[in-house]
């Protein structure tokens, strides 16, 4: 099995954590999965949401298994090094939700100000690089590792602890 067959597996075991929470919230309407391919991706990620003000959101979802170990986020700038550019600047979705599946920890980020944040104003540069060495994979990913501190305390960014989150309890505003 590839590199790419297994991160879909993994995907696959835990995607549906993140979507139960979604859709425990009042805040939201629907939810539906998009289909895999590269177009798709690049425009929209893998969810669109719907909201009780009838808005339509787009949501690429990351699933980190191993970020807890050095609290960092992997925010892929190349998909396969000098070749294909990363998720980072290549989709367009709305939001961004990446999900530390040993922590049970959620952040759901406006893509647009964590763009902002990383190329306009340079901040990802100040955090170095690293090829991913999870997969043994031909391509080969590099990414700038960040700090959960520095993103998760961003105005722009919602952390969501599945473990203490009362999903039928007080709402968190999950889509700002």
């Amino acid at each position: 099995m590839g590199a790419f067959e297994q991160a879909l597996m993994v995907e696959a075991e835990h995607i549906h954590k993140v979507v139960a929470y979604l859709k425990s919230k009042k805040q939201l309407n629907s939810i539906a999965y998009l289909p895999k391919g590269k177009e798709i991706q690049h425009m929209f990620g893998d969810l669109i949401v719907n909201t009780v003000k009838n808005e339509f959101l787009s949501a690429e979802v990351k699933i980190d298994q191993v970020g807890w170990k050095s609290n960092n986020f992997f925010l892929e700038t190349w998909s396969n090094k000098n070749y294909t550019q990363g998720w980072m600047k290549t989709c367009k979705a709305d939001y961004l939700i990446y999900y530390f599946t040993i922590l049970e920890e959620m952040y759901i980020m406006k893509f647009n100000m964590l763009k902002h944040w990383a190329y306009e104003l340079k901040e990802m540069d100040k955090f170095k690089t690293k090829e991913q060495k999870k997969y043994n994979q031909l391509n080969v990913s590099v990414g700038h590792v960040v700090p959960i501190w520095k993103l998760g305390n961003m105005k722009w960014c919602t952390k969501i602890d599945l473990k203490q989150d009362d999903l039928c309890g007080e709402e968190t505003i999950i889509f700002k």
